[in-house]
């Protein structure tokens, strides 16, 4: 199974979710139920519908079906391939190149979703916050956010 972390915005304190692998078809784990959580999330932001309830981590066809929507949304520039890839570490925020990686667009429309605002414009406390508040916003599915909890009590 693969894991997901907590890692850190180069040159901040503020906390980001990562994966370590790349995700894709026939992957499977709580980085896919982070992954797929993210998903649903911008799903209902952007009309592909992705219900809570099909978070089960195992990346199968609907999951592939959503990223293929994401990618070809036009929102932003990112590699059509179908698959999630971690983020660089350390990872530079808000910078072009970084804006281009789909997990980063996912997290940033989390933060939008849960506070009103973009990542740029939270401060590294509160992008903190919503970090590490995430297996506790009344949505995340209660399996998910154990797994959540324990990678924040790990870190």
């Amino acid at each position: 199974m693969h894991l997901f972390n907590l890692g850190y915005v180069e040159g901040d304190t503020a906390p980001y979710w990562n994966i370590d692998w790349t995700l894709g078809p026939g992957s499977h784990g709580d980085d896919v139920k982070l992954v797929q959580y993210l998903l649903c999330l911008y799903g209902f932001t952007n009309s592909i519908q992705y219900p809570l309830s099909e978070i089960d981590g195992v990346w199968g066809e609907k999951t592939s079906a959503v990223v293929t929507a994401m990618e070809n949304s036009g929102e932003r520039s990112v590699v059509r391939d179908g698959f999630i890839t971690p983020l660089p570490e350390p990872f530079t925020h808000n910078t072009l190149s970084n804006k281009a990686f789909k997990l980063s667009i996912l997290l940033e429309n989390y933060c939008r979703r849960t506070t009103g605002f973009s990542e740029n414009e939270l401060g590294p406390e509160r992008l903190t916050q919503t970090m590490l508040a995430m297996p506790y916003d009344g949505q995340c599915p209660p399996d998910l956010a154990a797994a959540l909890t324990l990678a924040i009590a790990r870190w």
